[in-house]
């Protein structure tokens, strides 16, 4: 069995990780917007791809003490991947 799964918009990426986090447990509105277009950015809404940069911000945003995800941090896991 084959799916065909087109990549999602900016704004089912920030759903998604809503989702992706209530599901673990967690709430909605970790990610803030510029962190998600970031995040849309680097994964052109590939949900495999969300889930990576999504992981390394939050082991960013752990090592920061950080409350929110917010640019910033994206920034510095773009920088990592070498894409910043």
């Amino acid at each position: 069995m084959q799916f065909d799964i087109k990549p999602l918009t900016l704004d089912e990426t920030g759903d998604y990780l809503d989702h992706r986090l209530q599901v673990a447990g967690g709430e909605p509105g970790l990610f803030l917007p510029g962190a998600v277009g970031r995040i849309f950015d680097y994964s052109g809404g590939i949900p495999r791809k969300i889930n990576h940069a999504a992981s390394l911000a939050l082991l960013e945003g752990f090592g920061r003490e950080a409350h929110r995800i917010g640019p910033e941090v994206m920034d510095a896991v773009m920088g990592e991947l070498n894409l910043g």
